[in-house]
């Protein structure tokens, strides 16, 4: 993973993932793509979450597509965040490219609507799926 550093050293007058968040969003092509998931989900783990957002944010500007990959840490980091209408708008765009159906990105849905107290809508995401796995029961 070249474009994340995610151990926390830093380059001078860079501070924590900043320098792969800028270096990722230069790539093009299946590199940036790795890039972009290594910064997920070095940033969905870390004590500040929120340069996923943004990184998510550039993606049209650095002609890169959201993957398999993208939503479920996206997801982990907005329910971390509890910002719920960022919630809904990222909801809306996995089901536009098609990628609500994948078990990651159901499971990070139910996680992010069960930690902004829409249990409802948890639920409701939760029997919707058609293959519940471990994650999704517990």
């Amino acid at each position: 993973m070249r474009y994340c550093n995610c151990s926390g050293s830093k380059r001078p007058g860079q501070r924590g993932l900043g320098y792969g968040h800028r270096r990722t969003l230069r790539c093009h092509g299946s590199a940036g793509r790795t890039g972009v998931k290594a910064n997920n989900l070095g940033y969905a783990e870390s004590d500040d979450p929120s340069p996923a957002l943004h990184i998510y944010q550039q993606l049209p500007v650095s002609s890169v597509e959201p993957d398999t990959h993208t939503y479920p840490f996206l997801l982990k980091t907005i329910a971390k965040l509890m910002v719920f209408r960022e919630g809904e708008r990222v909801h809306c765009a996995a089901l536009k490219d098609g990628f609500e159906s994948l078990v990651f990105v159901q499971n990070a849905l139910v996680h992010l609507y069960g930690a902004c107290g829409r249990g409802e809508s948890a639920l409701q995401m939760f029997d919707k799926m058609s293959d519940k796995n471990l994650v999704a029961w517990n």
